[in-house]
């Protein structure tokens, strides 16, 4: 641990900066290249699941469409935000990348701004996700309902 502490008190402030902004750069692209929420994908999951439970929810064909649609298209907007939200990530790791070359030339203005657009691409994501669920249980009737409630329910405890 001490020579650990000595090595950094030798390194000079140009090196210190670029061994910070390069850590800093490396744990903001672990961070933003994770996958959303375990939450979210079991939410997803489960959903989907739904068609699976067609003959325990008695789904008329009609239903099973209609599910179909709607999880087409979030599949859609899905893979149109993760398309979007590569591209920004991209741009920080850019803008890292370029801060870390000299110091004090790290835009954090930018960095920020394009850090809240990646957030709020991955909200779009949730907020499709739940407004499709929404959509799905507004295809049930109120006994498919409560069964498919009974069924999540059923599948989280095993989880």
């Amino acid at each position: 641990m001490r020579s650990s502490l000595l090595k950094l008190e030798k390194l000079n402030g140009g090196e210190m900066i670029m061994r910070r902004s390069l850590l800093l750069a490396l744990i903001l692209a672990v961070f933003l290249s994770a996958p959303f929420s375990l939450h979210a994908q079991q939410r997803r999951v489960v959903r989907k699941a739904i068609l699976d439970y067609r003959d325990e929810l008695k789904l008329s064909d009609k239903q099973v469409e209609e599910i179909k649609a709607y999880l087409f298209d979030l599949g859609k907007k899905v893979r149109e935000l993760r398309g979007k939200l590569v591209l920004v990530n991209r741009e920080v790791r850019a803008l890292l990348r370029e801060g870390a070359k000299r110091r004090g030339s790290l835009d954090l203005d930018k960095v920020k701004k394009k850090i809240r657009e990646a957030f709020e691409i991955r909200a779009e994501m949730a907020i499709a996700e739940i407004e499709t669920a929404e959509k799905i249980n507004g295809v049930l009737t109120p006994k498919q309902f409560e069964k498919w409630k009974e069924i999540r329910s059923k599948e989280r405890i095993k989880k």
